[in-house]
């Protein structure tokens, strides 16, 4: 077996984003929630019954990955809330 030891963090560029945008949401203060698991899961479902209980509270915006489909964003639409779909075209995660 091959073994390589990275004298680098390999995901240093990430945390850096990670904490620029933490900083971003703090001092502005929005709450950003990041939902994930396997399709059919019931997150789409959660993320409307979060909106019907807050949306007269608070405003909601929902940023919708999805490999190839819009059909989770048009759903959260009609709850009103703003919705922003990226369709990742294979990819399985959105990175900041």
């Amino acid at each position: 077996m091959a073994r390589y030891e990275l004298m680098r963090d390999a995901l240093g560029r990430e945390k850096q984003r990670a904490e620029r945008l933490h900083g971003f949401f703090t001092e502005h203060r929005i709450l950003v929630l990041n939902i994930m698991g396997s399709p059919g899961s019931g997150k789409t479902t959660l993320i409307e019954k979060v909106i019907e209980k807050l949306k007269d509270d608070v405003t909601i915006s929902v940023i919708e990955g999805d490999l190839a489909t819009t059909v989770d964003s048009e759903r959260i639409e009609k709850t009103g809330a703003d919705v922003f779909q990226i369709n990742t075209g294979g990819i399985c995660h959105l990175s900041p």
